[in-house]
């Protein structure tokens, strides 16, 4: 997911808004979240809300080089996510993407 800026900003309001809310929709339809390489910063509290509102009952997996970050998602989402310490260039996407579609 590319970060689509904030819808809160005057100046980038509309197009922000839209493809929040296309981003809204696709997450109301899906059954878990993956996030690869993704650290949740403090500043982006505008996603950091959007995630927060799915992830409660949806299967959680978090891909991460950094400790740090891994314990933020864990703090943000809570104990029931699944946290992976791994360099972004070994991780199994194949494998990954096969166990979310068996999952269905």
């Amino acid at each position: 997911m590319l970060f689509p800026g904030d819808p809160e900003i005057p100046e980038q309001e509309a197009k922000a808004a839209l493809i929040w809310s296309q981003v809204e929709a696709t997450l109301a339809q899906s059954e878990a979240l993956v996030f690869i390489g993704y650290s949740l910063p403090e500043y982006d509290s505008y996603s950091r809300d959007v995630f927060r509102r799915f992830a409660s009952d949806r299967h959680i997996e978090v891909y991460n080089p950094s400790i740090e970050h891994l314990a933020q998602f864990s703090r943000e989402f809570g104990t029931h996510i699944q946290l992976f310490f791994t360099k972004i260039r070994r991780i199994p996407l194949r494998s990954i993407f096969l166990r979310l579609l068996l999952r269905s």
